[in-house]
Order: C-alpha cells, then structure tokens, then sequence
C-alpha cells in the first residue's frame, strides 16, 4: 500500500545527511591458495584520499574462527605498494587509503601455523565514488 511504502522512504536517509561522503559497506572474501583459512573482508568504502577500514574475520576449512598472526599488503599490478606491507599483524581491523582509482589486490599472507605458500588474494575495485550495493 502506499502507507508502507512511505514508510520505507521515510526510513531511509538522503545522501546529503552525511557531510563526509557516502559510506558504503561492501562484504569480500577470499579463500588461501591452499584451501586451510578462510577470510570474510567487510570493506567500509571511504572517498580517494581518506582512509578504507577493513574488517577481517579468518576461519578454519569447518568454518571454525581463528585468530592468526597475518602479514597484509596492498598490491597494484602484482607490485606491492609501498608503505603497505605490515608484518605480524594481530588485529582483526586494517586501514588502507586508496589515492586514486583502479584495480588493487589486498594479500594476506605469512599466517601463523601455515605454509609460507598459503596466501590470501582479495581483489579489489576502487571507484571515484563509493560503489553501489548490488540492486
């Protein structure tokens, strides 16, 4: 009905409310190379030039939570960007900020308990703009 209807808009904030650009929350994940760690990324997408929070929960093939010591890195063109490579990480949240638009690969890798060779890859598409949910 045309009741509920207004209703849902009227939940929904316009985009000029937030003064620090639209957050938009995108969900990623990635399995390691040989199958042992799963990752479930929550990008929190930010505008160039400001910082991208990621969030990462890391499980077990039986999708048990795990808690591994990981390096990270940002990667463009198979080249790691510098001043992106972080060793012996232990929190479960990262920042990276993105100066310009394109293609990017996250890798997680060195993961404590797990083959040198048992790496993460998690590409992603940085926009201008935030990217829109997938309607």
């Amino acid at each position: 009905s045309l009741n509920n209807l207004i209703l849902v808009q009227a939940q929904t904030p316009p985009p000029s409310s937030t003064t620090t650009g639209e957050m938009a929350n995108t969900t990623l994940g990635g399995v390691s190379t040989e199958g042992n760690v799963e990752v479930f990324v929550n990008w929190t997408v930010a505008d160039i030039g400001q910082p991208n929070t990621f969030t990462f929960r890391f499980a077990d093939p039986d999708d048990n939570p795990i808690s591994p010591i990981y390096s990270i890195e940002l990667q463009q063109n198979n080249q790691t960007l510098p001043g992106t490579l972080r060793e012996e990480q232990t929190s479960p949240m990262q920042e990276y900020t993105f100066n310009q638009t394109g293609s990017y690969t996250l890798v997680i890798h060195d993961m404590q308990d797990r083959s040198a060779t048992d790496v993460i890859n998690i590409p992603l598409q940085v926009n201008a703009t935030s990217p829109s949910s997938n309607r």
